[in-house]
């Protein structure tokens, strides 16, 4: 059963907050900047056909016929397009941060002996350091595929 537009909304509000919430607003700040860029297309338009910018149509000086001239055009995404733009940004960055742990995490395992774990030191006061364990990023691998699976439910019944 496909969503409605209005349930296609609600998703997209709802998987934005969440993830905001859980520390990937970096994904939907840059999602929304793309959504609000558009599907950007170019076409050709006659010179006849474009009236000067301000001019009310009636006051729109007759032209000559020219050359055509290329334009860019910016149309909006649908409801389902936004939403499947955001479950694709959304796809990556929880991959990629799954993916890079675990490559960096096996690689350190297979060249350190008797490594269980690292230690995230981030500059600043402020700031706390954090650990990944093996098993933290077998927690998070297993996380991410379930995410994973939920967002392909979700594409399904767009």
């Amino acid at each position: 059963m496909a969503l409605t537009p209005e349930e296609i909304d609600h998703c997209y509000s709802a998987i934005s907050d969440a993830a905001a919430k859980y520390g990937f607003d970096w994904v939907v700040a840059q999602t929304q900047s793309q959504i609000a860029l558009g599907k950007i297309r170019t076409g050709k338009i006659r010179p006849t056909q474009a009236p000067l910018p301000n001019t009310p149509d009636e006051e729109a000086p007759e032209r000559t016929k020219g050359p055509s001239a290329k334009y860019t055009l910016s149309d909006d995404y649908t409801p389902e397009e936004k939403l499947r733009i955001l479950i694709e940004a959304l796809r990556y960055a929880t991959r990629g941060v799954s993916e890079v742990a675990s490559v960096v995490s096996e690689f350190m395992k297979d060249n350190i002996v008797g490594l269980d774990g690292v230690a995230f030191m981030p500059e600043g006061i402020s700031k706390q350091s954090f650990r990944l364990d093996l098993a933290e990023i077998e927690s998070r691998e297993r996380s991410v595929a379930k995410f994973d699976s939920l967002l392909v439910e979700l594409e399904e019944a767009i």
